[in-house]
């Protein structure tokens, strides 16, 4: 997982997860967060066989992760995506969605919140960083809900 550093398995080819890969993201103020990598949509958006989508019952944040090809491809399969997932995820979950293989210069497709390419590395530092401001802002939000006060930011920030 890139944005952690956990052993996932990866291959050349779609939906080479087999079993979940947990893995710690750790902000600039030491605050822990677990990401995790399952199992889940076969190529036509059906729940594969070995998915663990149940675990995303717990979710602050769904990242929805696409290769980008042509504009018209992204589109229908982040649709595919979203409806194979939408019974599993929760209605509070934020969703950020990746449009992952991009090559230099490639432009952002229309949906995608994010431009990575995941195995030369390009996008993968702001990546993080949305991703951990996004999980921050969920956690600030759960927190007044629960009747807590967020914690407050270091002074100079």
């Amino acid at each position: 997982m890139a944005l952690t550093g956990a052993a996932a398995t990866v291959a050349p080819y779609p939906q080479s997860t087999r079993e979940p890969a947990f893995g710690p993201l750790e902000d600039e103020d030491g605050q822990l967060f677990t990401l995790a990598d399952l199992p889940g949509l076969a190529a036509d958006g059906t729940p594969r066989s070995d998915a663990r989508l149940g675990q995303l019952e717990r979710a602050a944040l769904v990242i929805i992760c696409v290769p980008v090809a042509d504009p018209e491809t992204f589109r229908v399969e982040l649709e595919c995506v979203r409806r194979g997932i939408a019974p599993f995820a929760p209605s509070t979950a934020r969703e950020l969605v990746v449009a992952t293989h991009a090559e230099p210069g490639c432009d952002r497709p229309a949906g995608a919140d994010m431009l990575v390419d995941s195995l030369g590395g390009a996008g993968i530092p702001q990546l993080r960083r949305g991703v951990i401001e996004i999980l921050r802002e969920a956690r600030d939000e759960r927190r007044r809900a629960e009747g807590g006060d967020p914690p407050q930011e270091p002074a100079g920030r």
